[in-house]
This record gives C-alpha cells, sequence and structure tokens, in this order.
C-alpha cells in the first residue's frame, strides 16, 4: 500500500498556542491540552508538497510527533485539518489553530503516553484530510496544516518537540492511501 511520510521543514510551519498567555510560542517544544494553569495549549502543523488528491482514498493519516517529556494522562482534543485550499503557514496565517476553520470531520484524541525523546502516533485522522483532499480548489501538492486543539475543560497536556529544537525532531504526517480506479501515480 503506498504511503508518504513528510515532515514540518520550517519554522513557521508548527506552532504552539496558549490561551493564557494569548501568544504564539516559536518555543523549542509545545503543548497540547490544557495546562497545570488551566489555560487551553493547541498546536498546528503545516506540510508542504502533500503530493495527493481527489482521487486518493485515504486509508489512515496521523502525526508522529517526537515527545519532549515522559507523560501519561487524559484530555480532550480535537485532530483536523484545516478547511482550505492552500494552508498558509503560521507566519502569514492566524498563529492560533482554534481560530482558523478545523475540517467538518475531526478525530477526538482522548489520552495519551508519551516517553521522553520517543516517537508516538496520534489518532487517525484520515477522514479530516480527505475532506481536505475532495475540495475542488485544492491542487496536487498544496500545502496542508493539521491541528490539535484543546476543546473540553478537563485533562493534562502532552509535550513535544517542534521544529526550532532540531528540525528532525519536527512533527511527521504518515499517511497510507488507494488510488482510486483511475487515478494517479505513486511519489
Amino acid at each position: 500500500m503506498p504511503k508518504i511520510e513528510l515532515q514540518v521543514a520550517a519554522g513557521n510551519d508548527d506552532t504552539y498556542w496558549d490561551d493564557w498567555w494569548d501568544c504564539c510560542r516559536t518555543w523549542p517544544y509545545g503543548h497540547i491540552g490544557l495546562s497545570g494553569y488551566f489555560d487551553l495549549q493547541h498546536m498546528g502543523f503545516r506540510f508542504d508538497n502533500v503530493f495527493l488528491d481527489s482521487r486518493a482514498k485515504i486509508i489512515t493519516a496521523r502525526l508522529r510527533l517526537k515527545a519532549a517529556a515522559t507523560l501519561s494522562a487524559t484530555f480532550n482534543v480535537d485532530l483536523g485539518c484545516e478547511d482550505i485550499d492552500i494552508a498558509p503557514d503560521f507566519l502569514a496565517g492566524s498563529c492560533d489553530p482554534s481560530a482558523r476553520v478545523m475540517t467538518a470531520a475531526r478525530t477526538n484524541w482522548l489520552n495519551f503516553a508519551t516517553i521522553a525523546n520517543n516517537w508516538f502516533d496520534t489518532p487517525d485522522f484520515a477522514a479530516s484530510l480527505q475532506e481536505v483532499l475532495a475540495r475542488p480548489g485544492r491542487n496536487w501538492g498544496d500545502p496542508i496544516a493539521v491541528f490539535a486543539v484543546q476543546v473540553g475543560p478537563a485533562g493534562q497536556h502532552v509535550k513535544v518537540w517542534q521544529y526550532d529544537h532540531a528540525p528532525a525532531d519536527a512533527a511527521k504526517l504518515i499517511v497510507t492511501y488507494q488510488w482510486r480506479s483511475g487515478g494517479g501515480s505513486v511519489i
């Protein structure tokens, strides 16, 4: 089965938003979830050169993140793609993922367990990615943004490395897919 693996490729392609600070942080790590101070924390990840379109049937779509701390808890996070043809980076567009429009299809992410400096995968958000690929204005290779947005008042947070820590530790988008009849070529 064909698979693509893309990685955040620039500092403006990932973001960490904290609503208590009401700012976008370009720190080496970011938080997703609810902090100990009860502020909501969101992250966004943008991937260039997504060579898929509506001819691809998405089987799985996951973020692969590198943990910046060993943590285990529950939280209430919506995971999904930005509902836009060409996702701007987080300097050109809003750096607050919760202020940008997500697809109707989302995955609710409820728990996690991480070990510092180890990679882990998020839940599958294939339906959200499929929704973006079906947009009539989206073209082959256009960038896609994926958001992890805290939506509930309960929980903890997961801490992950960003591009600014080390490019090799930046988030990855892992997608498996099949071509629909008459569809594309393997990349």
